[in-house]
């Protein structure tokens, strides 16, 4: 078995993983930026006119977001937005995890079946695959923070094993239990590679979102440099920074998002080969695809 994991990952490294990874994403890109379009940038949108029609028509809401010392006590807690302003954003929210539910399940689904799709594909697999994906990320996220509630490390831990636990409930069609054993059986002795990649695809993407953030840099500096002299920033610069944001936004879900999905997808498929199934489980597995015909009785 640990002969085969090493021969298995002679043939792959990061950069590899991470070439096949763009290069899905770029042959996808249309389908990807529809999914994204349509189930995230939407909201985004109808979140930045919420909020610039706030500033507007909302004494208090504008007060709050632009007066230095208003902001001041706002972020210790001593004064709140208005009660419908801030379950409102409570309610954006929520959708908003819904619907990123929905983009993961879509891609994770199709990618790891298709190296090329459309958005029919990816609408379809995610609307029939999305309560199990919102089961599997509920419990998958409920052990990995009581681990994490433990001691930190374990979280982190478990975390790297079940990095795959998607791809083998969707590509292998099994239950959460047996999806989360079968990823920590891939990753096993393995564990410091899938970490070190995961890592490096991070720091990857915290250099994308830093060069994507020079969209909201200059009215960042303008906001700073009007906190900080203790003047009121003005309702254009308020506006102006809810569509900078709203657009950086967008650039993280479009790029990052479904670029770490291809990517995780390609380590898995590498993974997967290192991993010799024994011929009991393959004969099981067997079993529960092949259905029994029904034949007509005797008499």
């Amino acid at each position: 078995m640990a002969k085969q994991k090493k021969e298995s990952e002679k043939k792959f490294t990061f950069s590899s993983l991470f070439q096949k990874s763009v290069d899905d994403y770029k042959s996808n890109f249309k389908p990807i930026l529809k999914l994204v379009l349509i189930f995230s940038g939407i909201l985004l949108l109808v979140s930045m006119l919420f909020q610039v029609i706030s500033y507007i028509s909302n004494e208090t809401v504008f007060q709050i977001a632009s007066n230095p010392d208003l902001i001041e006590q706002y972020n210790t807690g001593l004064i709140t937005f208005p009660l419908y302003y801030s379950i409102s954003n409570v309610i954006l929210s929520l959708i908003s995890f819904f619907l990123t539910l929905f983009v993961s399940a879509s891609l994770i689904s199709v990618s790891v079946k298709k190296s090329k799709f459309s958005y029919k594909d990816l609408f379809e697999r995610g609307k029939s695959k999305y309560w199990k994906y919102f089961g599997l990320s509920i419990v998958t996220g409920i052990f990995i923070l009581l681990l994490t509630l433990l001691l930190i490390i374990p979280g982190i831990i478990f975390g790297v094993y079940w990095a795959f636990v998607a791809y083998v409930f969707f590509d292998k069609d099994k239950k959460i239990m047996d999806s989360l054993k079968e990823s920590r059986k891939i990753v096993k002795g393995r564990w410091w590679k899938t970490f070190g990649y995961i890592l490096l695809f991070g720091l990857i993407s915290l250099l994308i979102m830093i060069v994507a953030s020079v969209v909201e840099l200059p009215t960042y500096l303008i906001m700073m440099a009007n906190i900080f002299s203790s003047t009121d920033i003005s309702l254009a610069v308020l506006i102006i920074s809810s569509v900078t944001s709203m657009i950086y936004q967008f650039l993280v879900a479009l790029v990052i998002s479904p670029l770490f999905i291809l990517f995780l997808k390609n380590f898995y498929l590498e993974m997967k080969k290192g991993v010799k199934e024994s011929p009991e489980k393959k004969l099981k597995e067997t079993k529960k695809k092949v259905k029994p015909s029904k034949k007509g009785k005797k008499r």
